[in-house]
C-alpha cells in the first residue's frame, strides 16, 4: 500500500467558470449522489461510553461493606476504607462495546492504596495492560485517576499527587494513540475537583495546589490530547488568575495550537442534575454567561458528560438557573435535543460523549460500576435515546462528489466532495483525509492525502454541524509511479497515528448506505477513474 502526501493545488473558489467548463470537457467530470443512513454504529472517539470503575464493596448477600462518608455531608474522611485496584479490562468487553455501537470507554483508576505510597509495578502494569487491551479491541480510552472511588473520601497530599503524575507520564505518552482525552481528576471526591481533604482545591476557590497539578498534567498528557476539566471556573482561574467571569472562548485561530487554553476541554459530570447542572453553572459568572461560554468554547474543544443517577437530589421546584426547565424536566428529551427552532443542551454545547451506559450483554459486569442512569433510562423510555446515540459527537453524511472519470499520470486530478455533519460536534482529535485509488486489476492501493491542517474545509476538526454543507475542493497531482488502468475511488479519514492508520476500527465511517468497507475503513465513492499514460 502506498501512502503519498499529494500536492494540493486548488481550494474552493480558485477556478473560474470558464476553467471549470474546460476541465469538465477534458476530464469528463462525473457527479455522484449518496443516500444517508439511519444506522447507529461505532465511530472513533465519540458516543455513549461505559465507565469502568471500582464498584461498591458488597458482601455475598449484597450488604454494603465500604466505610465512607458521602462527600459534602460531613466529610469524615478518616472513615473511608477501600483500597481495591481496578479489575483489568477484558477483550470480551471491548467486543461487546463494538457490537453495541460504542468505541470509547472511561476508565477511572482507583488509587486509594497509594495515597501514602509510590505507585508500584502492579498499578502501572494494570494501566499499560488496559491500553493494550483497548488497542487490540479497537477501542479508545478516556482515563481518570482518583483516590476515593466509589464512595468519596480523602485525596492525597500535593507532593504525592505530583509524584504519581510523573509516574504515569511515560504510560500516557507511550499510549497516546488509544487515548481519546484524559480527565484532570486527582483532586477531591471522585476526582471531581471539589471537597478535597488535602485542600488541593478550596471549595469554590482555585489555589496554587490546583495550579501545580494542572501544570503537571499538561506536561504529562501527550500534547495533541485534551485534558477534561470538571468546572469552567477552574479553566478561567488557571489561565487568567480570576474565576468570577468567563474568559474569551477558544477561537478558530487559537484552536488546536497545543496551548493550555486550546487543550483544556469540559467534562459535565451532572448533565441532568437539576438546577445549575450539579454545580457546573454555579461559579465563574451567571448561569447564562457560563452557558454562552460553553456553547462557543465547545466548537473547538471537546464537551463530554455524565448522566447522573441522583436527579432528584439536586432538583428544586423553581428555575433558579434561568434555563427554562424545572423539575422533573431536567432529563427530558426536549431539554437534551429540543427542536430545530429551539436546540437542546446537547446541540448547543456540542456534546461528543456521555458515559454511564453499559454495552449490551455486560450490564452485570463486575468492573462496570456506574449503572444506566435515570436520565438514560428516561431517554430510552421516551424514545430519544437512539437519536442521541447516533448524534453525539460527529455524524458525517456524504452528499455528492464530482470526480473525473479520466486522468493522466503526473497531471492534476481536481475533485469536489460535499459533506454534511448532522451530529452535535466535530471531531476533536487530529484526523487524516485521503483520496484512495485502488487498482481494479490487482487491488493495489494508493492513498493521496489532501488534509490541510487548520483549513476550515480540509481539516475535519472544523466541520461543525452549524456550517451546513461543507464542500471539500482540491486538486491533487497523480504520482508518476502510478500504473495505468482502471481504479476505484474511495475516501478515507484514518487515525493519523502510525499504529492505527491502517486499522478500520479507528477510521471514520460516513453515515451513508452501501459505501463503508469494514475491512479497510474506506468509504467507497462509487466512482471509477481511468488512469492514462
Amino acid at each position: 500500500m502506498k501512502k503519498i502526501t499529494a500536492t494540493v493545488l486548488l481550494s474552493s473558489g480558485l477556478l473560474s467558470v470558464s476553467s471549470v467548463a474546460l476541465l469538465q470537457q477534458q476530464l469528463k467530470l462525473v457527479t455522484t449522489t449518496y443516500i444517508a443512513s439511519e444506522e447507529n454504529f461505532a465511530n472513533p472517539e465519540r458516543g455513549f461510553m461505559p465507565s469502568f470503575v471500582v464498584g461498591w464493596k458488597l458482601s455475598q448477600t449484597g450488604e454494603d461493606l465500604a466505610t465512607w462518608d458521602f462527600c459534602g455531608s460531613g466529610n469524615n474522611f478518616t472513615a473511608y476504607n477501600d483500597d481495591r485496584l481496578n479489575v483489568p479490562l477484558r477483550q470480551e468487553e471491548m467486543q461487546a462495546m463494538r457490537n453495541s455501537g460504542q468505541s470509547l470507554a472511561r476508565v477511572i483508576y482507583h488509587l486509594s492504596k497509594y495515597r501514602n505510597a509510590e505507585l508500584d509495578a502492579a498499578a502501572l502494569q494494570l494501566m499499560q495492560q488496559d491500553f493494550a487491551t483497548a488497542r487490540a479491541g479497537g477501542i479508545k480510552l478516556s482515563p481518570a485517576f482518583t483516590y476515593n472511588f466509589s464512595k468519596g473520601g480523602p485525596d492525597a497530599p500535593l507532593t504525592r499527587v505530583l509524584q504519581h503524575i510523573q509516574a504515569i507520564k511515560p504510560i500516557l505518552q507511550k499510549n497516546a494513540d488509544v487515548i481519546a482525552q484524559v480527565h484532570l481528576s486527582w483532586i477531591g471526591c471522585w476526582g471531581e475537583m471539589h471537597t478535597s481533604s488535602n485542600k488541593l482545591i478550596d471549595d469554590g476557590r482555585f489555589n496554587d495546589k490546583t495550579r501545580q497539578i494542572m501544570t503537571a498534567m499538561l506536561d504529562a498528557v501527550p500534547a495533541e490530547r485534551f485534558i477534561m476539566v470538571r468546572y469552567p471556573f477552574i479553566k478561567f482561574a488557571f489561565l487568567s488568575q480570576q474565576q468570577t467571569q468567563p474568559i474569551a472562548p477558544v477561537s478558530s485561530q487559537e484552536a488546536f495550537n497545543a496551548s493550555a487554553k486550546s487543550r483544556l476541554g469540559h467534562q459535565e459530570d451532572c448533565i441532568d442534575c437539576g438546577e445549575f447542572n450539579g454545580g457546573t453553572w454555579s461559579i465563574g459568572g451567571t448561569p447564562s454567561q457560563l452557558r454562552s461560554y460553553l456553547e462557543a468554547e465547545s466548537r473547538f474543544v471537546p464537551q463530554f458528560a455524565e448522566s447522573d443517577t441522583l436527579l432528584d437530589a439536586y432538583a428544586v421546584a423553581t428555575d433558579a438557573d434561568g434555563d427554562g426547565f424545572t423539575r422533573p424536566e431536567h432529563d427530558s428529551c426536549f431539554r437534551m435535543i429540543g427542536t430545530k427552532a429551539q436546540p437542546g443542551l446537547l446541540v448547543r454545547q456540542h456534546f461528543s460523549g456521555i458515559d454511564s451506559d453499559n454495552p449490551i450483554g455486560l450490564e452485570q459486569a463486575k468492573n462496570i460500576g456506574i449503572a444506566s442512569s435515570q436520565g438514560i433510562q428516561r431517554w430510552k423510555r421516551d424514545g430519544c435515546y437512539l437519536e442521541i446515540a447516533k448524534r453525539l459527537g460527529y455524524r458525517l453524511v456524504l452528499q455528492r462528489s464530482i470526480i473525473p472519470s479520466i486522468a493522466r499520470i503526473g497531471q492534476q486530478l481536481p475533485m469536489s466532495i460535499d459533506i454534511r455533519n448532522v451530529g452535535y460536534a466535530s471531531p476533536y482529535n487530529p484526523r487524516g483525509l485521503e483520496l484512495v485509488l485502488r487498482a481494479k486489476t490487482n487491488g493495489q492501493v494508493t492513498r493521496l492525502s489532501f488534509l490541510k491542517a487548520k483549513d476550515a474545509n480540509l481539516d475535519p476538526r472544523f466541520w461543525l454541524p452549524e456550517r451546513g454543507e461543507i464542500s471539500l475542493k482540491a486538486t491533487v497531482v497523480l504520482p508518476k509511479t502510478l500504473a495505468t488502468g482502471m481504479y476505484e475511488v474511495l475516501l478515507n479519514l484514518p487515525d493519523p497515528k502510525p499504529s492505527l492508520e491502517s486499522r478500520a476500527e479507528y477510521s471514520i465511517r460516513l453515515a451513508n448506505q452501501n459505501i463503508w468497507e469494514a475491512t479497510t475503513g474506506f468509504n467507497a465513492l462509487k466512482t471509477t477513474l481511468e488512469i492514462l499514460p
